[in-house]
């Protein structure tokens, strides 16, 4: 029911067993606590989409999807999956995708005054981060922060 792949470092498990322990974890009160802690992990693991790093960022990018949706206590490990994801998906060529992303990020960022102190492109003063995006050719690409 539940297998481990030394190889590819990974468990498999199956959904009856899953969705007996997502039941588990909701009954004891813990499931929100360990859906924080999996954005978290992502958070950590997932990096920007740099080429070199595609692999490993399409490794992560289902579970990530998923983890996203989780809505925690602490923001930030959300929005810096959300913005190394976005990153991934602007250099695979899929804009539609990571401008969806950025704009979560950016909503993260404007409501939430913590981020400010870890996001690099931004001050308390702004709403959101310096980094834009311009529409060009059908295409959505960064614009070069001021």
């Amino acid at each position: 029911m539940v297998g481990k792949s030394v190889k590819d470092y990974h468990y498999s498990m199956h959904r009856l067993v899953r969705d007996f322990f997502l039941e588990y974890l909701k009954n004891e009160g813990k499931l929100e606590a360990q859906q924080q802690f999996a954005v978290e992990l992502l958070s950590d693991g997932y990096p920007y989409g740099d080429e070199s790093l595609w692999t490993v960022c399409r490794t992560f990018n289902p579970h990530a999807e998923k983890a996203i949706k989780y809505k925690g206590p602490d923001v930030w490990p959300r929005a810096a999956l959300l913005r190394n994801m976005a990153s991934y998906h602007q250099n695979c060529g899929r804009h539609a995708t990571a401008y969806a992303l950025y704009m979560k990020t950016r909503k993260i960022y404007a409501s939430n005054t913590l981020c400010w102190t870890r996001c690099p492109n931004s001050t308390p003063e702004k709403t959101s981060c310096k980094t834009s995006w311009v529409k060009s050719n059908q295409r959505w690409s960064r614009e070069s922060p001021n």
